[in-house]
């Protein structure tokens, strides 16, 4: 007798949560979302077609983690205190990380299109170093994942969990804004960047990583503690 696919059958689980994530945090701003993007996708070609800076373009595809970002990813939480079912979805079997999940799903997107965008720049520009600015972008989305966790483990509404994940962001903009491409005229011959970009890269990045862990441990120790969070 043949045995099931449980590979395929927990895939198919998994990007059912995933879907369900994303469907759940757009809620009642689809229409945000959808516009920026459409936006965003008619702005990065006239960029690149306007001979647009490097570094200004890496920050053009970590914009939209701002706007609209925060407002989609500042319902991770706020869903179930509206509906009244926090101490449900914090307690009930299988639900440790269940806020994390709903997050994930929408950063999934929001790196993804990082990534694109910093790739056509590379191909239609120039060839500068990719994958440390594919790192550094990954854990920018994270660093803003993080963030807004702690805040919505925190604050009751969506409105205030945006607003203290923006100061908190403004606050951390000379490492978030901080570009790893090179200005045209400096790009390095191989595959990586040099010794002077590598550790102006490495600093940056270990601020962006330690503030994203250090984000995340203090929300997941709340996150343990369904009292806190029901009170």
């Amino acid at each position: 007798m043949r045995r099931p696919d449980l590979s395929a059958e927990r895939l198919d689980v998994e990007w059912s949560r995933l879907r369900l994530g994303i469907q759940l945090l757009l809620e009642r701003r689809a229409g945000i979302f959808f516009s920026f993007n459409v936006l965003l996708l008619m702005v990065v070609p006239v960029a690149i077609l306007a001979g647009g800076e490097l570094p200004d373009l890496y920050l053009l595809a970590l914009t939209p983690l701002v706007v609209p970002g925060l407002l989609l990813l500042s319902e991770a939480v706020a869903l179930e205190r509206r509906a009244g079912s926090l101490d449900l979805a914090l307690t009930s079997p299988g639900a440790e990380f269940y806020f994390e999940r709903r997050i994930l799903s929408l950063l999934a997107y929001f790196a993804a299109q990082a990534c694109l965008i910093v790739l056509v720049a590379r191909l239609a520009l120039a060839r500068f170093p990719v994958l440390p600015v594919i790192i550094q972008a990954l854990l920018s989305c994270a660093l803003v994942g993080a963030v807004v966790l702690y805040w919505a483990s925190r604050l009751r509404t969506s409105e205030m969990v945006a607003l203290a994940s923006l100061v908190t962001i403004l606050l951390l903009s000379p490492w978030l804004g901080a570009s790893p491409i090179p200005e045209s005229t400096e790009i390095p011959a191989g595959m990586w960047l040099d010794l002077e970009g590598t550790l102006d890269w490495a600093r940056t990045n270990a601020v962006l990583g330690g503030a994203a862990l250090a984000a995340y441990l203090y929300a997941r120790r709340r996150l343990n503690r369904p009292e806190t969070m029901i009170q």
